[in-house]
């Protein structure tokens, strides 16, 4: 059953219910890319990626880090 009500799409909605949509697993994919990269190199769209991942990503079974690196 298909519904247009805006409260059961939300991604905490379908997180709930065990369901990835197709946005986030498209984006997912797009994040797989980022591994091994700065976050400084990464363009305005794949820090949205980024950030949406890293606050949200436990919802989908996703976990984002972070890797401080010292150069000397």
């Amino acid at each position: 059953m298909k519904t247009n009500d805006p409260r059961v799409s939300t991604p905490e909605f379908i997180a709930m219910l065990g369901m990835v949509p197709d946005w986030v697993m498209a984006d997912l994919v797009k994040a797989l890319n980022f591994n091994g990269r700065t976050v400084g190199t990464l363009d305005p769209d794949e820090k949205k990626v980024f950030d949406f991942f890293r606050e949200n990503g436990r919802k989908y079974g996703v976990t984002v880090g972070e890797t401080s690196i010292q150069l000397n």
